[in-house]
């Protein structure tokens, strides 16, 4: 694994506009900014992930001028809770179904005033209240590959076909057969699989930064949410739905800030030899960190999923979230994991960060 210094969080650009600003963007100079301030490296542009046209979840209200948008495997049910709860129909849904987004799918997208709308239209022009919520991109990548070998692999055509190559069963497959086959995905841009959204890149065309959409992190959920709230008075609870304890759930913390590096390289081994059995339950049995301890996966995640990487970036450079610590800690942990993962082609260079955060 690659062993660089940390450089810091992206300087902030100007903060997204909403309903509940004072003024609109100006978004050619905004958008300068960002071409400036954002090096997209080469990687982007050969073997990467294409990011997808929408959210593949967005909960709407036209009401009150409200969008929240997020990826499967990157927040999706929070994203959801969110807003059901803000409007009061936390009760309604969960009588409804206990999963969440039978509620979401059968009723709420039904009625014309939570339709979702274009974040280029509304967050910006507008001037809504838009918020994306996006998760740690090597959290997510874990994640996906977890649900995808679960729930979703025989329908995963260059899953199967890399597994057949080595004679294994989809299901079996290992964290690097998955990424074998993301690649494979990405060679083919417009085709489509069923569930496809778990894996695909968070980045999208419509709902980023220059939207005038506030991204947010998902393991500081609660403080972002709190930092939103003072600042448009809009009042979004994330109280139990997630905070920052995902930092400390997936990744093995080395002290004072630092991520511990050393971990068992567990990238290679088939699914089932993942899990261990704990009273009535089976649970992974390795942290998150132990998928990226292979050079040669290590390259294929980077690639993949470059665009997730500069969107987290991206988002912890928005001036709102750089006044709380907690959501800065959040932003270093996960720079820390991506240098030693990835290597500094994929931040702009810089010196060391120095803060007085306190976490």
């Amino acid at each position: 694994s690659k062993q660089t210094s940390l450089p810091a969080v992206p300087s902030a650009s100007s903060s997204p506009t909403t309903q509940h600003d004072a003024q609109p963007l100006d978004q050619t100079n905004h958008n300068k900014k960002l071409t400036q301030k954002m090096k997209i490296p080469a990687q982007c542009s050969v073997k990467a992930l294409r990011p997808r046209h929408h959210p593949s979840v967005v909960m709407t209200d036209k009401h009150t001028g409200l969008q929240v948008v997020g990826a499967a495997k990157g927040g999706a049910t929070v994203t959801t809770q969110l807003v059901l709860r803000h409007l009061g129909l936390m009760e309604e849904a969960l009588s409804h179904h206990s999963w969440i987004h039978k509620y979401r799918m059968e009723v709420f997208l039904k009625d014309y005033h939570h339709t979702p709308r274009r974040c280029k239209d509304k967050c910006y022009k507008d001037r809504w209240l838009c918020i994306k919520i996006v998760r740690s991109v090597v959290d997510r990548a874990v994640s996906s590959y977890i649900h995808t070998l679960k729930h979703l692999a025989d329908d995963f055509p260059d899953l199967v076909a890399v597994t057949q190559e080595r004679g294994v069963s989809a299901k079996q497959a290992s964290f690097q057969m998955f990424l074998q086959a993301l690649e494979r995905r990405a060679a083919q841009p417009y085709r489509y699989s069923r569930g496809e959204d778990h894996f695909m890149p968070q980045a999208d065309k419509d709902c980023g930064v220059e939207q005038g959409v506030h991204h947010v992190p998902l393991e500081a959920l609660h403080e972002s949410m709190t930092l939103v709230n003072q600042t448009h008075g809009v009042f979004l609870d994330s109280t139990g739905f997630t905070s920052s304890h995902y930092i400390k759930k997936n990744t093995t913390d080395g002290g004072e800030g630092q991520v511990q590096t050393k971990h068992e390289d567990v990238s290679g081994r088939l699914f089932d030899q993942l899990f261990k059995t704990v009273g009535p339950k089976t649970k992974l049995a390795f942290p998150y960190d132990a998928f990226f301890e292979n050079e040669q996966a290590n390259a294929q995640f980077c690639q993949l999923y470059c665009r997730d990487i500069f969107l987290y970036a991206e988002m912890c450079s928005q001036s709102l979230l750089r006044s709380d610590a907690v959501i800065q800690h959040a932003c270093v942990m996960e720079q820390q994991r991506i240098l030693h993962i990835c290597g500094n082609d994929y931040f702009q260079q810089s010196s060391p960060p120095t803060t007085n955060a306190v976490v």
